[in-house]
């Protein structure tokens, strides 16, 4: 059976930086589906959105699908992605940044077509857990979600989650997750800039993992964040030679069990 999709309205957009937002949707014809924090769908910009620019024309007529991991949690009344335009963005991605609340209709896959990812959480891992989170970039999206659910479901797990950014502009939903650990000491939150810090900026700075010129790795601040690490199942989103990195060094720590997803 073919991929089904259906009608959704943009419902509201977060705009972190220019070229950084996230984009709450509902669909219009259908529930939300019983997805797990983690889970992805697909999405369609329809031709029907052409404006009269010619860029946006040309990108609409390949009426691409693109997958995207949800950063909203199943307790909240709304799917949410989050995205960063870059130049070889697929076309999708181009036409969400100029898409408007209210006014603009996406097409979604169907709740049956809402799929389960890599790295999706479920309860049996939660309750009573030690989870590691690891972000890099809209590589946190998924443990965004992952995060409201523990707090909205007020379950029993030890959760950290560690995201790494190339500036205070890149930040996604820095407040909320500050508050959240204010409010929980069960979930921790560190994140750092691998670019521009300013001299306020109380977290990290750098990459969490370094390698020298004979591509050995000579720094990894893991196990000086989170203690005890080795005890931890650890769940790491972001580009692949992030993702590699990460592996070897988690591993090097003593991090048995790794989930990865990749993004492109």
């Amino acid at each position: 059976m073919g991929l089904k999709v259906v009608p959704a309205t943009i419902t509201e957009v977060i705009e972190f930086n220019p070229k950084l937002r996230a984009v709450r949707f509902v669909p219009e014809n259908e529930a939300l589906a019983d997805y797990r924090p983690g889970d992805f769908l697909y999405i369609r910009v329809p031709a029907s959105q052409e404006e009269s620019d010619s860029t946006v024309k040309s990108l609409s007529d390949k009426t691409e699908i693109r997958a995207y991991s949800l950063s909203s949690s199943p307790t909240q009344p709304f799917y949410e992605i989050t995205i960063v335009e870059k130049d070889r963005e697929p076309h999708v991605s181009k036409l969400l940044q100029q898409i408007d609340s209210g006014r603009d209709l996406i097409e979604i896959s169907s709740k049956d077509w809402v799929r389960h990812g890599k790295i999706t959480l479920y309860d049996a891992e939660i309750d009573g857990g030690k989870l590691l989170f690891i972000g890099g970039g809209t590589g946190i999206a998924p443990f965004i979600g992952m995060v409201r659910y523990i707090k909205d479901k007020n379950l029993d797990a030890d959760v950290w989650l560690l995201g790494s950014f190339r500036s205070t502009e890149h930040l996604i939903f820095h407040e909320e997750l500050l508050d959240i650990t204010k409010r929980l000491p069960n979930i921790k939150y560190y994140p750092t800039l691998t670019r521009y810090a300013n001299d306020d900026w109380n977290w990290g700075r750098g990459r969490f993992v370094i390698r020298d010129k004979d591509d050995i790795i000579v720094r990894n601040d893991f196990p000086d964040i989170v203690g005890g690490i080795q005890q931890y199942t650890a769940y790491v989103c972001g580009l692949k030679a992030m993702l590699n990195d990460t592996q070897e060094a988690l591993s090097g720590a003593g991090v048995k069990l790794i989930k990865k997803e990749a993004w492109d």
